[in-house]
């Protein structure tokens, strides 16, 4: 997840739908070893939102809007990707009865003489 404002098609920036701004900039002020259950409250209640796509994705590579340029703006377009290159992957590989091992490289009747 990222914690940060996102661009309207105004152009303005806000915080999204996710929290409001005193949750934002309480997450965003909580240290990297919160142990206050309100703390840990707060950041289990980001990782929710997160997977449902209401905080956005942390981008590879975002434009000056944020929006990204490499990766993907959502855990569920993320997700999505990923699970279709699995399949894809899985639908490739042959089951393994099928497989044959590779032939030896093993000379068993090679002396030297």
């Amino acid at each position: 997840p990222c914690g940060r404002p996102m661009c309207g098609d105004d152009g303005k920036w806000k915080w999204g739908p996710a929290f409001q701004g005193a949750e934002w900039q309480r997450l965003t002020s909580i240290d990297m070893d919160a142990i206050d259950d309100d703390d840990v409250a707060l950041i289990v209640e980001l990782a929710k939102r997160w997977l449902d796509d209401t905080v956005p994705n942390q981008a590879i590579r975002a434009d000056e809007r944020l929006v990204a340029q490499i990766g993907h703006d959502t855990f569920g377009a993320a997700a999505a990707v990923a699970e279709a290159r699995a399949a894809a992957a899985a639908a490739t590989r042959s089951p393994t009865w099928i497989r044959r091992s590779a032939p030896s490289s093993r000379r068993s009747s090679m002396r030297s003489t």
